[in-house]
């Protein structure tokens, strides 16, 4: 892993760690013919947060048609996981 991805992977957790949120999103390669939403190019999404009771992750996209993921408990050793595997849309 290179020293820049390796630096937005640290920036990331220290993030989520002093604002209980983080949201991760799948970079936007639609190039000049940009059709979001419901024109059929749709980018996920991750959500994770924490509060006083436990740790929580919702997936997504940006369809408006759909309804996102509801929230699920994940324990804490997890959030490290999710950003190392989605750390190139960081």
């Amino acid at each position: 892993m290179n020293v820049a991805l390796e630096a937005k992977i640290a920036q990331a957790i220290e993030k989520f760690e002093q604002e209980s949120l983080i949201i991760i999103e799948e970079p936007c390669n639609c190039g000049m013919r940009i059709r979001h939403n419901n024109g059929g190019n749709y980018h996920q999404n991750i959500l994770i947060r924490k509060d006083k009771v436990g740790v929580y992750v919702m997936y997504g996209d940006t369809c408006e048609l759909t309804e996102d993921d509801d929230w699920r408990e994940i324990q804490p050793a997890q959030v490290i996981e999710i950003i190392h595997r989605y750390a190139d849309w960081l």
